[in-house]
């Protein structure tokens, strides 16, 4: 896609990149991971006709589909860290989440930094109704889903957007998770604030616990 440039074809360019704009008329390239801000106002074509449904990430079906090849690599793609990772619905980035002062439980923050750093710049660009989640403001905790549920996370709203069991297997479904075939492996959110709760906040209980051990 270049822009101010009318549109030649109605086929999607390499799925791994948005497409082509024009700087100093030269041609470039932009890795999905790498979209800043400026990227989409640069883009003319992209924002006239921006639209947000699940099977699309930012953009089009004409500008972008969803990669068919793509594979969930269990482990952060900033930090490596290989636990507490989630999904992001919207472009598929896997990042850690935040660390908690809880034994084994690692986390950097990358999933909620590139939330910040490269979604929340352009969500202006989004059609969307304003009380439904949208996928690029949403995460899912990996190893969290079942066959009935999953932990969801909506960074614009900072709370769980309680998501429809019909909507959180279609938004999965785009990254090749079948929810049937899941089963849960790590914490969810719940079973670490009890963890955390009684770790915590109530050590009394937990020095009865040892002496009742004894």
């Amino acid at each position: 896609i270049t822009p101010n440039l009318e549109r030649q074809s109605s086929q999607p360019r390499n799925a791994e990149y948005l497409g082509d704009y024009l700087e100093n008329w030269e041609r470039r390239l932009i890795p999905i991971n790498k979209l800043m801000a400026k990227d989409f106002k640069d883009c003319s074509t992209c924002v006239d006709h921006m639209c947000r449904i699940d099977q699309v990430n930012y953009l089009p079906s004409h500008v972008l589909t969803i990669i068919a090849e793509f594979r969930v690599v269990p482990k952060c793609s900033d930090c490596g860290i290989e636990s507490n990772l989630w999904l992001n619905l919207g472009d598929g980035f896997i990042g850690c989440g935040r660390a908690a002062k809880l034994p084994g439980l690692e986390g950097k923050g990358c999933s909620e930094k590139h939330y910040t750093e490269k979604v929340k710049g352009i969500q202006k660009y989004f059609i969307s109704s304003k009380k439904e989640s949208k996928p690029e403001t949403m995460v899912v905790k990996l190893g969290t889903i079942t066959s009935e549920s999953a932990d969801v996370w909506d960074y614009e709203k900072d709370k769980d957007p309680e998501l429809p069991q019909t909507r959180l297997k279609s938004l999965l479904k785009n990254w090749g998770i079948d929810m049937v075939y899941m089963y849960q492996f790590d914490k969810t959110m719940a079973e670490l604030h009890v963890e955390l709760t009684n770790t915590y906040l109530n050590p009394n209980r937990n020095d009865q616990n040892k002496k009742n051990r004894k």
